[in-house]
């Protein structure tokens, strides 16, 4: 059985990879909420599924994407991943640098909150 680690490890190269809608079906739990900086969260897999595709679709294309930082906290079910991502949408070339901060339930992600700029 994979540890935390293993789990956060293996997500983040699946994302990496470009397979994010695929990482989301794999390691996040039916009932998972995140939340976006300033905003309520969205509760249940199928609204987040429907955000993460509206993004994923969104992007024009994707420059880099990398993970910076990461911070595992067996004992406490809790991870933190530093982002640092460049891509295009709409037309528009952005930068963002992003941390996530999961909480993770039988192996999958139960909470997720993301801080970043812009």
């Amino acid at each position: 059985m994979a540890n935390l680690r293993e789990h956060v490890n293996n997500l983040n190269q699946e994302i990496m990879k470009g397979n994010i809608l695929g990482a989301f079906e794999q390691y996040y739990a039916e009932d998972c909420q995140m939340k976006e900086p300033g905003k309520e969260p969205r509760v249940g897999k199928d609204a987040n599924r429907e955000y993460e595709k509206g993004f994923v679709d969104a992007v024009d294309e994707w420059h880099n994407v990398q993970v910076r930082n990461v911070a595992v906290d067996e004992k406490n079910n809790t991870s933190a991943v530093e982002w640092s991502m460049d891509f295009t949408m709409g037309g528009n070339r952005l930068q963002r640098e992003q941390v996530a901060v999961q909480e993770w339930k039988n192996g999958k992600i139960a909470k997720e909150t993301f801080y970043y700029n812009g």
